[in-house]
């Protein structure tokens, strides 16, 4: 089941699985989504034992609210990803389009294990 929580000012959504196996991994999403598309992910991997969350980026679904997409820089996207990152503890990562690129950022600054 998928469930929404709050991580700092960022709305992140969350599969928990019934018995944990893996270490977490955080799926960031591209610059025309948001962190629904990764619904079948979180499910998916929350059945093969691997807690998963998906970071909604400024300026989606009541994540840091009043956030003018046009001027928000790769720089402020790295850093929410990165805040939840932190939260659970340097996870796994994987980014689609801009997401990759964030996914890459936050590796190059050692935040997260893969």
């Amino acid at each position: 089941m998928i469930e929404t929580i709050r991580v700092s000012d960022l709305t992140v959504l969350r599969a928990l699985p019934t018995h944990v196996t893996r270490p977490p991994v955080l799926f960031v999403h591209g610059y025309f989504a948001d962190a629904t598309v990764f619904n079948e992910w979180l499910t998916f991997f929350a059945k093969r034992g691997v807690p998963a969350y998906a970071v909604h980026l400024r300026g989606r679904a009541d994540s840091r609210t009043g956030t003018h997409l046009g001027r928000a820089s790769i720089q402020d996207f790295v850093e929410d990803a990165a805040r939840v990152a932190r939260d659970l503890d340097r996870p796994a990562v994987v980014g689609h389009s801009m997401g990759g690129l964030i996914a890459q950022r936050l590796a190059e600054r050692g935040e997260v294990k893969a």
